[in-house]
């Protein structure tokens, strides 16, 4: 990667971008953890899968923006390679 020299503006919304993944990343565990081995209903499980796959979805996107600043290529191309994987 090349040297560069970022403004205090792009720092600060990097972290701002870290700090949003380090809460989602949180959210995940949290929602992981409230059920481990416990008696979960079917409905619930599904639910919480959900919940999990959109997490992670949200900070592969947030990671992937924060990258792209930082001058790489990133994970995908767009947004919509994130939320709709192989369909783009």
């Amino acid at each position: 990667m090349e040297n560069t020299t970022f403004s205090f503006q792009e720092i600060n919304q990097l972290k701002a971008l870290l700090r949003h993944v380090c809460s989602l990343a949180i959210a995940g565990v949290s929602v992981s953890n409230g059920h481990a081995g416990a008696e979960v209903e079917e409905a619930d499980l599904h639910n919480h899968i959900r919940l999990l796959q959109a997490t992670m979805d949200r900070m592969g996107r947030i990671a992937d923006v924060g990258l792209k600043r930082l001058g790489d290529t990133g994970c995908f191309d767009s947004a919509e390679d994130w939320m709709l994987p192989g369909l783009s």
